[in-house]
């Protein structure tokens, strides 16, 4: 008879994940200046309560690279709260601290030194926030590292050759983790060496029975095709990738069923931006390991300022009332919508006396007319005493102008019409170009007739002469769709079809020449030629285009990346504190790959802490693990998909 095992047995490991805590962020803010040491508190907090192995940290600890006296302060001063103290660590650390923390003043993981008692280790990559910069390539975690109250790893600053990946492999009873760090790298770099295979992924011997996790910190969502680190992109021997950098909360872990692991994003612990991402419910995840089998537990903070982000859309929702200007009433009308957010906004305390009441509130406005517009910071400032961002609550979203389409000349079709013998003028040489080019090159309004009619009067010394034609023709197309009621796109599209089909036969020619003509017969506003600004005006130019630069609200050095999009792939339920047992995840361990060199890893390591360093440095080390080197490739099809089983088997017994 199998007997129930609980989650707290010596062979599950559990791991507390955390990402981008950004300590300092707008610090000297009188409201908002502590929202993220309150909430790294709790996170620690949280660690010590459910009785954690260690914490895993994803990146972007600090949201300055060189972080004020302040907060090096407020972070050291609750890491040593919270992480030193005399409780028991029951993890042994089997990598050789020299190769894994080789850039460190003191090689070692801080819960070995003899001269430190450390009670919840940490183990952290660097992010784009504070990365190593400067002489040495020294950043804040290098500090801390060396007071020995966290343990930085995956610092690559050597990117010339071929990159080693070399596992921080941990263990706890038979459960063993292979952990690969890469602190956070341009995004064009980090997806050049993993696309060009110069990523190398060293592996312990029997790397079935390691539970292989990578911890990343790079943009997720691609903005542009190198502007990211893509997941196919990954080696397919993970079991699960920790996603640092992304801000939007989607700790449930999703499958990727090309390369065969899962993917967790925790997201940030403190809102940096007001965008609809980062208003996601914040949360941090405890990750239970046994074997090669895994669970995560989401954990909601408490402790997180409220944030409430909503869009409004002027052209749909508003109606103007005569009794007063439209500025006035658009003003009102978003008074109104704003203490309805506020009423919002309450359900999102916890009731965790540490929780910043005020809340933050970002309503996004988009308005289409100049006079709609009005002083968003003097609208804010009347909610002063109720919101947390009040000068910086509304945000004017104004239509973008739409982006032209380029077509370009098809050089051989008009070379092609250019050596023809019968062509006698420029008209016939534009018509034959027309005529034999393909489809998504011709004009969709103007007829060929008209162009050419335009072109002989331009060439007579009319030098208005084009631009009236278009403009005119395409007035006429315009208000044509809109006499007829056309407003779907697919129904104004066929119309345009139409059109071009209509006229461009032949036997409207003359028809559509007598048009121009009397096109350009009409008087002008000159006197001469067409009005210069009205002619040659751009429609697709609007002076209410939004700017299309991006950034995170404090730095403009550091561009980032954030989710975007909604959370994808499969569930994994939850579990409670009272479960006996839990469903987690069971990844069927990567094929067995052959070794490409030897490796070397140094002997475990023994606790060693004050008067018992002397008794603890000789116990009996384990032989290293040897370690093969693999380069991974890109598989040409996809791998079967993860099962998802039980956490415990049916037939495991004590």
């Amino acid at each position: 008879m199998a007997s129930k095992m609980t989650q707290d047995d010596e062979n599950t490991m559990k791991i507390l994940i955390a990402t981008d805590i950004h300590l300092g962020y707008i610090e000297t803010h009188p409201v908002r200046g502590d929202d993220s040491f309150i909430t790294f508190e709790e996170i620690l907090k949280l660690g010590v309560k459910h009785k954690v192995d260690f914490v895993l940290l994803g990146g972007d600890l600090f949201h300055d690279g060189k972080p004020s006296v302040n907060c090096l302060s407020r972070c050291m001063d609750l890491l040593n709260r919270y992480c030193m103290g005399h409780g028991e660590v029951n993890i042994n650390v089997l990598s050789d601290p020299a190769e894994i923390f080789s850039f460190s003043a003191n090689p070692m993981v801080n819960y070995m030194n003899p001269n430190l008692n450390v009670a919840l280790p940490i183990f952290s990559i660097h992010g784009n926030h504070d990365d190593p910069l400067g002489y040495n390539a020294k950043c804040s975690l290098d500090m801390l590292s060396a007071a020995g109250l966290i343990n930085y790893f995956g610092k690559y600053t050597n990117l010339q050759d071929d990159i080693s990946l070399v596992p921080l492999l941990i263990s706890k009873g038979n459960t063993r983790v292979a952990i690969y760090g890469l602190g956070s790298l341009k995004d064009k770099m980090a997806s050049r060496l993993f696309r060009q295979e110069q990523v190398n992924i060293m592996q312990p011997e029997e790397p079935d029975s390691w539970f292989n996790i990578m911890v990343l910190h790079q943009n997720r969502s691609a903005h542009t095709k190198d502007e990211c680190l893509h997941e196919s992109y990954l080696p397919e021997s993970m079991n699960l990738v920790f996603w640092g950098h992304e801000h939007e909360c989607r700790i449930e872990p999703e499958f990727n069923a090309t390369r065969n692991f899962y993917v967790t994003q925790p997201g940030s612990s403190v809102a940096t931006s007001l965008c609809e991402g980062e208003s996601r419910e914040k949360k941090v995840g405890i990750l239970y390991v046994k074997g090669t089998k895994f669970h995560m537990r989401p954990i909601p903070l408490e402790t997180v300022r409220p944030f409430i982000f909503d869009v409004v859309d002027l052209a749909t929702e508003y109606r103007d009332k005569p009794s007063r200007t439209m500025k006035q009433g658009v003003q009102a009308f978003l008074e109104q919508r704003v203490e309805e957010l506020l009423k919002e906004a309450e359900g999102q305390l916890t009731g965790n006396p540490k929780q910043p009441k005020l809340p933050l509130v970002r309503l996004r406005v988009e308005c289409f007319k100049q006079e709609e517009l009005f002083n968003t910071v003097r609208f804010g400032l009347q909610f002063e005493e109720k919101v947390a961002n009040p000068t910086d609550m509304i945000a004017i979203k104004r239509p973008q102008a739409p982006k032209k389409i380029k077509v370009e000349l098809d050089q051989d079709v008009f070379d092609s019409a250019k050596t023809e013998s019968v062509l006698h003028n420029v008209e016939e040489l534009v018509e034959k170009y027309f005529n034999d080019c393909e489809a998504g090159k011709r004009m969709q309004v103007l007829p060929v007739v008209s162009v050419n009619e335009a072109l002989a009067q331009q060439m007579k010394g009319d030098l208005s002469a084009f631009d009236i034609v278009i403009k005119k023709i395409k007035d006429k197309v315009v208000k044509s769709i809109l006499d007829k009621g056309i407003i779907e796109e697919d129904e104004i599209r066929e119309e345009l079809e139409a059109i071009r089909d209509t006229k461009n036969g032949p036997e409207n020619a003359e028809q559509i020449i007598n048009e121009v003509r009397g096109m350009l017969e009409e008087p002008r506003e000159n006197g001469g030629n067409a009005d210069e600004d009205t002619l040659m005006s751009n429609d697709d130019e609007d002076p209410f285009a939004e700017s299309t630069s991006r950034g995170r609200g404090a730095k403009t050095t550091r561009a980032r990346g954030r989710g975007r999009g909604v959370a994808r792939g499969r569930k994994i339920a939850q579990i409670s504190d009272e479960d006996d047992e839990n469903p987690f995840m069971d990844e069927p361990p990567a094929p067995a790959r052959p070794a490409r060199g030897p490796g070397s890893r140094g002997g475990r390591g023994s606790r060693a802490r004050g008067a018992k360093a002397a008794a603890q440095s000789a116990r009996k080390t384990s032989p290293p693990p040897s370690m093969n080197i693999t380069r991974y490739t890109r598989p040409t099809q996809p791998k079967p998909g993860n099962k998802i089983g039980s956490f415990f088997d049916d037939d495991e017994s004590d």
